[in-house]
């Protein structure tokens, strides 16, 4: 084999696998270290399988809407962060309430229905005392 494809070979070998690649649900990033190594080591996590990335960067093997839901339930107060970093505003879905029944014929208006003459009106007031 002639010596420089040996070199290239060799070169080719050693530099294999240097970097790697892995496939990461969602991360979380965090200026607070001493936050960030108790979220790891908090056991009602475990199953987020979180590794540590960096000091203030942390990789989830769980997408981001089940991270943020196992760090609340955990007591966390996670923010949901946007790809380029900034913070997305998560709105709670809402739940519209049933339309009201409507009569399709409401009972015709009777003004005499409503009408009393004071003498009655009266006499019922006196038998509310008594």
């Amino acid at each position: 084999m002639p010596q420089p494809l040996a070199y290239l070979i060799d070169d080719v070998a050693r530099r294999h696998g240097q970097v790697q690649v892995r496939t990461v649900g969602c991360c979380l990033v965090s200026d607070d270290e001493a936050l960030l190594t108790e979220i790891l080591s908090t056991r009602s996590l475990k199953a987020l399988k979180l590794v540590r990335l960096a000091p203030t960067v942390l990789a989830s093997d769980k997408p981001p809407s089940e991270t943020l839901g196992a760090l609340r339930t955990a007591g966390y107060a996670p923010a949901s962060a946007q790809a380029d970093g900034s913070r997305s505003i998560e709105l709670p879905p809402r739940h519209k309430a049933a339309p009201a029944q409507v009569n399709a014929e409401p009972a015709p208006f009777n003004a005499d229905d409503y009408r009393i003459e004071p003498a009655q009106l009266a006499a019922m007031l006196v038998e509310d005392r008594a």
